[in-house]
């Protein structure tokens, strides 16, 4: 066969089919002419190529099969053809779809799908035309347009609407059923080839004696249905690849993994509907399965993909109102209105003779010719008469079926008019069942979880209603469930910098709420918003730490570096459940049965929930013994735990986060080649974390999280005052400049050493304080009662040296300018005051804090020391003149390090000469020795003792205030008072050669 020629679309062949006719100019410009029919052609198709996409199921994958009936006794039930006889199989067209999506949108997102199917038989076309569920939202079609509506994208932003939908369906309860379908693990298929099918309408089945009989159909995969694990799981592959689904199902038909699903059928006699009650036209309603229990009809097999998506997939027409003999609609009212919805919607679509369209047209003969002409006519039967009873066309008679009466009984005294029927208890039955006997634990707080993940950022009033209509599913328990620690999230997601008003400061779940008297002084919050985050994001190189609610969440579904060992909260193949308070009950009958240690051997790990707290007094201390852990691999019983850490599963279950990192538990204290193992990397697993739980309020490990809490002392007071002359009067908060100091820092838990590297590392941490919770980030530092940012209070983070704009531009080789230096000798100065349980951490427990400073220095670490910028290290005194040296040896003389307390930091007025050092490593003991060249003038002072700490200044005759290097006759450096001192100015001719001797002391 020869290769085709490319012509126009009329036949005429063209010479090159990539090049219009131009008449060239200079330049290498052309002119086109209208004479260019392939150019016309070609543009103007372009522009007429996409057709309306469907309101609703715009997204789809679609095959081609076939239906096989597999059970003989089918043919007894129905007088349909195609079901007459076990092994006859009938061509199908399949298409599965989302709803809600636009055609480009996501295949994984949580939406119900539409489930399609057309029976190509010789009776004509036959559709099933169902959803994936087995329910709907409502049962009046009046009501259908807005459904949808509030499911698609808001009309103002343009953004799909969590209040839209949620406010649509608090005021249609009868939705409730579908909607917990919906939030639960069948909202999340992971495949089409695994998805279940159902015609939700009630249909009738007439057999050959016209005897009906009411009927529900059923599609179920062979392979069982299967979902995503988790609503993160399906957004990430939302994320990776928008057709997953799609992708799926033709790569599996591709290679010869056909897909099939087996038909049933559920049959209700006649007079057993009569009796029924109103869930036999219901939509929103099962019938049960024990009482109709289900009949296998066939199976269909999917084998084909389609040639060409658009002509056979696109073009497909599938309506409800396309019924066989045999099989025939009931007086279900949005079964009626979706018979006229959906070929009307076909005809806008492709035009009113779209069931002449390849994927539309029956294999039966066809002969309609009352219905013809108008757009894109295929077949228009000639001069046959088109009207009604004509005696001019010989032959051509009515064709000859069985006529098969049935009858709908209408009600007695029935009045057309709007019959409205209410939602009362019937309504809740059902969910009801479906909540006590078929969702699991796992499942129930996977549809929680669902829930409240849906409802973060819609209004206080609308989640109180939503909470309200689920509480009639099962009475408080749903409503504990959804009222419960789950609703933690969206609070924490407030604290981290979303809008936050009066309301949600009483409806705090995370501690007892507050009696605040003064509302009007809790004015609305707003952060800055992610655009303005954008615009400034010149200033943070680092987007890893954006701490906005997105960010946020990506970050808790994205892998972490995660340490040696974790503790696993998911128990038997599910996250147990969260008991309904956010406080520990001792002795409550709980699911809490444990925790799983694992132990991780790959970076490459789900986030991870880190905890701090005290460690408190030995005795009280918990943890894991080395001789233990081998008995404990496989679980943990949470009740034995210290009350710190079982509100911190609390919160770490609130929050979604499966993995946990106590150190008690997941060092082995009492071996040391584990401690020394885990130690050495925390900085780098801290830094890497989700984020970190703060007990900052605990004295130790039984303290634990939560708090009854005064409110007065967090009340943001006010005063109206007048400013200037002739202006109005105004509102002013009143702000102890002190806030910060006196809620959170003023407490044991910020004076251990290990904290301090925690809290400068982790991107986030909450911390729970006496009174309030706090939230701080590397933006800020915000509380309850700030929740935009406490006035006078930064972030504690923004002593990292990221932070410091000049040093964007740093590179390796090049010059560190002092203010790093600066920077570092300010975190030390910090550090140094910290109290440890163990002296010997003190370098560490700063180890992390060092290796993130080390890309910005580029220079040798030792003893809490740099070998480049020594001058800009070395001037430190001692903040108390009494202060001693460590009886223990971990650093020389000259380190800081060396000394048990606080230190001062003053820069020196010097200049380096030259420096040398040998055998340098990073690590604690990291170069033996070395020498310093310093140059400056030497200039006499007169230093007089004074009373005050910082004493280490001293006036010259200019009047100059400067500081000192204190030194001994023979130039050994010395921390204590000297008896001779010598001042080193900036930058002169002299030199002054310091030896220094990095040997460990004898």
């Amino acid at each position: 066969m020869s290769n085709p020629v490319y012509t126009l679309t009329e036949g005429q062949p063209v010479r090159d089919p990539s090049v219009s006719t131009t008449l060239p100019v200079f330049g290498g410009g052309g002119l086109t002419t209208l004479g260019d029919t392939l150019l016309l052609e070609t543009l103007a198709h372009f522009s007429r190529e996409r057709i309306p996409e469907r309101v609703v199921h715009a997204k789809a994958a679609g095959a081609w099969g076939e239906f096989e009936v597999t059970n003989p006794e089918i043919a007894q039930l129905t007088c349909a053809k195609f079901l007459d006889t076990a092994g006859k199989k009938t061509q199908v067209l399949f298409r599965l779809s989302t709803t809600g999506g636009e055609k480009g949108s996501a295949d994984t997102v949580r939406d119900v799908r539409g489930f399609s199917v057309k029976f190509f038989t010789e009776e004509g076309n036959y559709d099933i035309v169902g959803n994936h569920v087995p329910v709907f939202f409502v049962r009046d079609p009046m009501r259908f347009p807005s459904l949808n509506r509030s499911h698609k994208r808001h009309p103002a932003t343009n953004r799909p609407d969590a209040t839209m939908f949620w406010d649509f369906h608090v005021n249609q309860p009868e939705s409730v059923h579908t909607l917990m379908h919906l939030f639960g693990s069948r909202g999340l298929p992971d495949s089409i080839r695994r998805v279940t099918g159902f015609g939700v309408h009630t249909f009738k089945l007439i057999d050959s004696s016209g005897r009906p009989r009411y009927c529900k159909f059923h599609f179920r995969p062979e392979t069982g249905h299967t979902s995503f694990a988790s609503a993160e799981e399906a957004e990430k592959k939302a994320g990776a690849n928008a057709d997953y689904h799609t992708e799926d199902l033709w790569d599996a038909i591709a290679r010869g993994e056909y897909p099939v699903w087996k038909l049933y059928v559920q049959i209700m006699e006649p007079e057993r509907a009569e009796t029924f009650g109103r869930a036999l036209f219901d939509i929103t309603k099962i019938w049960s399965h024990k009482e109709f229990p289900l009949i296998e009809v066939g199976k269909m097999t999917l084998k084909k993909n389609p040639d060409n998506y658009f002509a056979e997939i696109e073009q497909a027409a599938f309506s409800p109102s396309n019924l066989v003999p045999g099989i025939a609609m009931t007086p279900d009212p949005m079964l009626q209105a979706r018979m006229f919805a959906y070929p009307d919607a076909q005809r806008y679509r492709l035009g009113s003779n779209y069931a002449q369209l390849p994927p539309n047209r029956p294999i039966a003969p066809v002969y309609a010719p009352f219905v013809r002409d108008g757009i894109t006519t295929t077949k228009n039967y000639g001069g046959d008469p088109n009207y009604v009873r004509s005696t001019l066309s010989p032959g051509v008679t009515t064709q000859s079926i069985t006529q098969i009466t049935h009858h709908e009984r209408i009600a007695a005294n029935a009045l057309l008019g709007l019959n409205e029927i209410p939602v009362d208890d019937e309504d809740f039955v059902q969910p009801r069942d479906l909540w006590r006997r078929v969702f699991d634990d796992a499942e129930k707080e996977k549809f929680v979880g669902n829930v409240v993940g849906s409802l973060a950022g819609t209004p206080a009033p609308l989640r109180e209603a939503v909470v309200a209509m689920f509480s009639k599913v099962d009475g408080s328990k749903v409503q504990k469930a959804l009222e419960g620690s789950k609703f933690q999230v969206s609070e924490l997601e407030k604290i981290a910098g979303r809008c936050v008003d009066v309301d949600w400061i009483h409806k705090a779940k995370l501690v007892r709420p507050l009696n605040i008297v003064e509302e009007e002084a809790l004015v609305k919050y707003r952060a800055a918003s992610w655009e303005e985050e954008r615009r400034n994001s010149s200033m943070w190189p680092m987007r890893r730490h954006h701490e906005s609610l997105e960010s946020f969440r990506k970050a808790s579904s994205q892998n972490c570096y995660i340490c040696c060992r974790v503790w696993d909260m998911l128990v038997s193949g599910k996250v147990t459940s969260v008991e309904s308070e956010p406080t520990w009950k001792e002795g409550s009958e709980t699911d809490w049965d444990g925790m799983h240690y694992i132990v991780q051997h790959d970076h490459d790990s789900p986030a991870i929930l880190f905890m701090i707290c005290c460690p408190g007094s030995k005795e009280h201390s918990h943890y894991i013994p080395f001789e233990l852990m081998p008995r404990n691999v496989r679980g943990w019983a949470i009740q034995t735990l210290p009350k710190t850490f079982r509100d911190t599963i609390v919160v770490a279950r609130a929050l979604g986060v499966r993995y946990l990192w106590i150190d008690a538990l997941c060092i082995i204290q009492d071996s040391h080649e584990d401690w020394e193992r885990e130690s050495a990397c925390m900085g780098l697993v801290y830094s890497n974390g989700l984020c970190n739980i703060a007990a900052s309020a605990s004295d130790g490990p039984d303290g634990g999280l939560f708090r009854s809490r005064n409110a007065e002392s967090i009340r943001v007071g006010c005063v109206r005052a007048d400013p200037l002359p002739d202006t109005r009067s105004q509102t002013f908060n009143i702000i102890d400049t002190l806030y910060t100091e006196r809620q959170l820092r003023h407490t044991p838990f910020f004076e251990r050493g290990w904290v301090f590297q925690e809290r400068m590392l982790a991107p986030r941490v909450i911390y729970f304080a006496e009174e309030q919770v706090f939230w701080e980030c590397h933006q800020e530092l915000k509380s309850e009662a700030f929740p935009t940012g406490i006035p006078f209070a930064g972030s504690f983070k923004a002593l990292l040296p990221e932070r410091l704009t000049n040093l964007l531009t740093l590179s390796r080789g090049k010059c560190v300018p002092c203010t790093v230096f600066r920077q570092w000798n300010r975190v030390v100065q910090g550090y140094s005051d910290s109290q440890f349980t163990f002296i010997s951490d003190k370098l560490p427990a700063f180890m992390g804090i060092a290796k993130y400073f080390e890309p910005f220095i580029d220079a040798d670490y030792a003893f809490g020391m740099w070998s480049a910028g020594l001058e800009k290290q070395l001037g430190f005194s001692v903040e108390d003149p009494v202060m001693k040296r460590s009886r223990d040896y971990r650093a020389p003389s000259w380190s800081w390090a060396s000394l048990d307390g606080p230190v001062l930091f003053k820069e020196l007025l010097s200049e380096v000469v030259h420096k040398t050092f040998m055998h340098v490593q990073f690590e604690q003991d990291g170069f033996s020795q070395g020498r310093l060249h310093l140059q400056g003038v030497l200039t006499h002072a007169t230093y007089s003792h004074a009373r005050s700490k910082r004493n280490s200044t001293v006036i010259l005759e200019n009047g100059t205030s400067l500081d000192l290097i204190l030194l001994k006759d023979h130039l050994g450096i010395v921390f204590s008072k000297g008896t001779k001192l010598t001042l080193l100015a900036f930058k002169s001719s002299r030199e002054l050669a310091l030896p220094m001797y990095f040997n460990k002391r004898d």
